[in-house]
């Protein structure tokens, strides 16, 4: 593998070694240095070595050749120094270098003094930060503990003798204390190119919060045109602050965003929360106002009390599909407006909420609103463990909901349930068995007169029982040692019959036939249909273990449910007309540590053909290398606009081109349609101190529109990104992506408390 641009040629057998400034000394024999003030009350020890020394008693010390002052927290090296032990400072002259947790600065003279760590160095060159900035200058001042003011230098996070851009400043002041960099008459190049001037500005040396104009972005796209912002960040107070960013697109034209977060402890007790909010005044292509806003809440009233807010809204139904950057928000046909109150006692949960929706509406495919639930009340008591050994286990759930429906011609009304069970679980190293039976009684209350619905009482006893066996064994496959389980299980269920095709859904749904399905009660999700039963599902997993790491290398599970009546209770869907299900098989595994694959499917065996197919594939050796291929397959999907089939590929990939080129991308292509759904496609390069991020998205705004979006970012490492920011789609579309300056190898190291993080000390070069 090559070796990567950000390590110093020195530092090749080393990763954590510092390279020698320019007239700085070695110091190979040296102790370690610790993060250390000088003692308020009296000066910090030191120890002073040279070829030839002289002095007075509490005065003065003068030494000459290969001079080493080394005291708890600084190194001095010069060729001759002299210390003025009354005012606790340093004079020195020569090859001189001062070190100490993190700073290294070397020039011909030095004047120190210790105790306020002020003075002056002439001619430095420096390196400063956890980050490691560099540069030099006509002068560097100490002007604090960690503080810094360069005077007609240069600043830069690059390695190399000739930095690919650097800072030219007339004086730039460095707090490592506060991790902020202001910059005065400042100019930006890129290798020998100025690229910007500015008479002032701020950086953030390190991940800490700090106000001021944030990197602007642009970029283009099919419906937004070229599309520019310019975000301020306001650090208003440690526990607020807020976000203002104009943002200009060529097509639609001028919006401002807003974003505002909180903490606070108020005389109601803790609160926090986040609104934000976007408007366009005018947009060039409908002539209409356009906004959207968001707003979140949490009140902690006391330590069992609480309150949650949660409110949505956008101006119209097309405001995603024209101004949002990708599918899982194009796609948004909800929005939910809620509010829930919270009380916990004794373990128990006891919740009052209020929730409407706003429905967004794709005329090419239409969708049911969801009911609104004014108010919804529920209760539920703990997990409660008794008996011999605490194998009876009980539980309460209760619910009063009032549903209202936008449209008339659909019930509304109030739905109260209550459901309790009992369970009695014996388990044991070879297996378990847990007998259970439950009653689930509900009540509807309609708020006017329906054909089809009518008010209703249902009390049903649902009864089951749940066993399982383990089996292991010591095993060799290809040679290779391995333990491996045998875990067959085996439930089953009896619902006895009630009709319920009198009795409104609100909130229910056929769930998925899976793994986790096959394994529970009910057929359907939500309380308003309990399925009538008598089945009997049964599954067998087997798994191996590596028997040294005991990682889990591969996973196989078979599952089949069969039924001993007629099913006569459905929400809409064709009765089974079968004894079977279909065949449910997994298998899943890690390879190797780099290697990973899961594949699902559903088989109907009655005819002969595959209901539901999925396969994938990650392949991740190292950071910033990462391969995904998925295959998705469903026969048969139930929509509110229909029954569509599902085909769909999906890959995409993270990986090194040539040196440090890395190829990065997306396909998600459905094959039923012939159609993209989205993809991405770029370029990154890693220069060690800067990335370049060169991206293209295409993505499926609706069932008949599309819109493609350009984005090139200039990352200069320590101080600022320009251009258009892809990060959030790069991390949202290729599973395992990874920031190139995130490799623990490189020398930037931002968490001093992380395993990676070494202090300098004076045995390192």
């Amino acid at each position: 593998m090559a070796q990567s641009a950000c390590v110093d040629p020195a530092a090749a057998t080393n990763p954590l070694a510092r390279p020698a400034l320019p007239g700085a000394q070695s110091a190979q024999d040296s102790t370690p240095l610790r993060r250390l003030r000088a003692p308020t009350s009296g000066k910090e020890r030191s120890d002073v070595t040279a070829r030839e020394a002289f002095g007075v008693q509490d005065q003065f010390l003068e030494a000459v050749g290969s001079v080493k002052m080394i005291s708890p927290s600084r190194e001095v090296l010069a060729d001759w120094m002299r210390y003025e032990m009354p005012i606790d400072t340093i004079r020195a002259k020569g090859s001189v270098s001062i070190r100490s947790w993190q700073d290294l600065i070397a020039g011909p003279e030095l004047e120190y003094r210790r105790d306020t760590e002020t003075g002056f160095m002439k001619s430095p060159n420096f390196e400063l930060g956890l980050y490691k900035g560099r540069g030099s200058a006509e002068e560097l001042l100490f002007t604090g503990p960690d503080q810094y003011r360069v005077l007609r230098g240069t600043y830069s996070t690059c390695v190399d003798k000739s930095p690919v851009w650097r800072l030219a400043v007339g004086t730039l002041d460095i707090n490592d204390t506060t991790g902020v960099g202001v910059a005065k008459d400042a100019k930006v190049y890129l290798g020998s190119l100025p690229i910007l001037w500015l008479p002032q500005f701020s950086f953030p040396l390190k991940n800490e919060r700090k106000s001021g104009f944030l990197s602007p972005t642009y970029g283009s796209s099919a419906s937004r045109g070229f599309d520019f912002q310019i975000p301020y960040y306001l650090n208003l107070a440690p526990n607020y602050d807020a976000t203002l960013t104009p943002r200009l697109m060529t097509k639609r034209g001028g919006m401002l965003n807003g974003q505002f977060r909180y903490i606070e402890n108020t005389s109601l007790g803790m609160s926090s929360g986040e609104w934000l909010a976007e408007i366009l005044p005018k947009d060039n292509q409908t002539g209409t106002t356009r906004r959207a806003e968001n707003l979140r809440h949490m009140q902690l009233f006391t330590p069992n009390l609480s309150l949650s807010l949660n409110f949505n809204r956008v101006s119209d139904a097309r405001y995603f599909i024209d101004l949002a950057d990708y599918v899982a928000i194009t796609s948004i046909t909800t929005l939910p407006r809620d509010a829930t109150l919270t009380y916990r006692k004794f373990d128990w949960v006891f919740n009052a909420k209020a929730q409407r929706f706003q429905t967004l509406q794709d005329p090419a495919a239409l969708v049911l609103p969801p009911y609104d639930r004014l108010p919804q009340l529920t209760a539920e008591s703990p997990l409660y463990r008794f008996g011999p050994s605490k194998r009876f286990e009980a539980k309460i759930a209760a619910d009063v909901t009032r549903f209202e429906y936008p449209n008339p011609s659909f019930p509304s009304g109030y739905r109260s349930y209550a459901l309790g069970s009992l369970a009695y679980r014996y388990e044991t190293p070879g297996g378990f068995i847990t007998p259970k039976v439950s009653l689930h009684a509900s009540n509807y209350r309609l708020t006017g007169v329906f054909d089809d619905y009518e008010n209703s009482n249902r009390v049903l006893p649902i009864t089951s029982i749940d066993g399982g066996l383990f089996f292991d064994r010591s095993t060799k496959i290809f040679g290779q040692a391995f333990q491996q389980t045998l875990e067959p299980r085996a439930m089953f269920t009896y619902i006895p019959y009630r009709d319920q095709s009198k009795t409104p859904f609100f909130d229910t749904a056929l769930a998925d036939f899976n793994h986790l399905q096959l394994f529970s009660e009910n057929r359907y999700v939500g309380q308003d249909r309990i399925g009538d039963a008598a089945q009997l599902s049964v599954g067998v997993t087997s798994r191996l273990f590596d028997p040294v790491s005991q990682k889990e290398r591969l996973r196989v599970t078979l599952g089949e449910r069969f039924y001993f009546n007629e099913q006569k209770v459905t929400l809409g869907e064709t009765p089974r007309d079968r004894n079977a299900s279909d065949i449910l098989l997994s298998a899943q595994g890690r390879v190797t540590d780099a290697l990973y694959f899961e594949t699902n499917a559903q088989y109907n065996a009655s005819e002969g053909r595959s209901e539901r197919f999925s396969a994938g594939l990650r392949y991740t050796p190292d950071r910033a290398r990462t391969l995904n291929l998925n295959y998705r397959s469903i026969r048969e999907l139930a929509t509110q606009s229909g029954s569509v089939r599902v085909r769909q590929v999906d890959a995409s990939l993270q990986w090194p081109i040539y040196r440090n080129l890395y190829g990065i991308g997306r396909v998600n292509f459905s094959l039923a349609d012939r159609r993209l759904t989205e993809g991405v496609i770029g370029l990154e390069y890693d220069g060690c101190c800067y990335v370049v991020r060169a991206v293209a998205q295409r993505i499926a705004t609706s069932t008949t529109t599309a819109t493609t979006a350009y984005f090139l970012q200039l990352e200069l490492i320590g101080l600022a990104r320009v251009g258009a920011n892809p990060l959030d789609i790069l991390k949202r579309n290729i599973p395992g992506y990874s920031l190139l300056y995130d490799n623990p190898t490189r020398r930037r190291v931002d968490n001093p408390d992380s395993p990676t993080f070494t202090p300098w000390t004076p045995n390192t070069p």
